[in-house]
C-alpha cells in the first residue's frame, strides 16, 4: 500500500512539474501586437487604394494616406516637380517634419545609399527581399541630428534602382509609421516606374 501511494505521489509530482514548466514558457514568450519585422507582415492584398502617377513613377495609395509631388532642388531655380520622384504621407499634410514615404527613380544613377550611412547611426541591415519586380537591400538607422527614425531601401532590377526612404518618427511631434505595416508594404509593392533615365 505504501509502494502504492509513494509511486501515485511521484506521478502526480511529474504532472505537476510539467504543468509548471508549460506555465513559465508561456510567460517568457513576449506579447508583440506591432509590426516591427519581417515575420509580422501583414497580408497586403486585402488594402485598397487609389493610384498616383507622376508620369514616371506610379504607386497605389492607400485610404487616409496622401500623395504630394516633388519640387526639383531649389537650385533650379523654379518651383517645378520632379516625375522620377514622389512623397506619400499618412494624413493630409505635406510637411517634412511628419513621417512619409520617398520613392525615388533613378535610373542607372547611384541612388546615394552607401553615401547617406554617413548621415546616421545605430544602422542595422534588413534582410533582403523581392518586391514590385527589383531586388530590395538596405538599413534601419537612426537621424544623428533629431533622432528620427528611418529605413532606407535600394531595389534594383538589371541596372536601374529606386530608392525608398521611409521615415518611421518624425523627432518631433510624436507620429509614426512601421516599415512592415501592411499600407507600407503594400505601398512599396504596387511601384510602377516608366523610365526617363536611359
Amino acid at each position: 500500500m505504501v509502494r502504492k501511494n509513494s509511486a501515485l505521489s511521484f506521478v502526480f509530482v511529474l504532472i505537476l512539474c510539467f504543468y509548471c514548466l508549460a506555465a513559465c514558457g508561456k510567460e517568457d514568450e513576449p506579447e508583440n501586437n506591432s509590426i516591427s519585422t519581417e515575420s509580422d507582415v501583414q497580408d497586403i492584398d486585402s488594402i485598397k487604394g487609389t493610384d498616383y502617377d507622376t508620369g514616371i513613377v506610379k504607386v497605389s495609395v492607400p485610404e487616409g494616406w496622401n500623395a504630394f509631388d516633388v519640387r526639383k532642388p531649389m537650385s533650379d531655380g523654379s518651383k517645378e516637380t520632379d516625375p522620377n520622384f514622389l512623397s506619400i504621407v499618412k494624413g493630409e499634410k505635406n510637411h517634412v517634419l511628419y513621417c512619409n514615404i520617398l520613392i525615388g527613380y533613378y535610373g542607372t544613377r547611384d541612388t546615394g545609399l552607401e553615401f547617406d550611412r554617413g548621415f546616421y547611426e545605430n544602422i542595422a541591415e534588413i534582410t533582403p527581399f523581392e518586391a514590385a519586380g527589383y531586388s530590395w537591400t538596405g538599413f534601419d538607422c537612426e537621424d544623428k541630428m533629431s533622432g528620427s527614425k528611418y529605413t532606407i531601401i535600394e531595389g534594383k532590377k538589371d541596372d536601374k534602382s529606386i530608392k525608398v526612404t521611409v521615415k518611421k518618427t518624425d523627432g518631433y511631434n510624436n507620429s509614426e509609421i512601421e516599415f512592415y505595416d501592411k499600407d507600407v508594404q503594400h505601398i512599396i509593392n504596387s511601384i510602377e516606374i516608366r523610365p526617363s533615365f536611359e
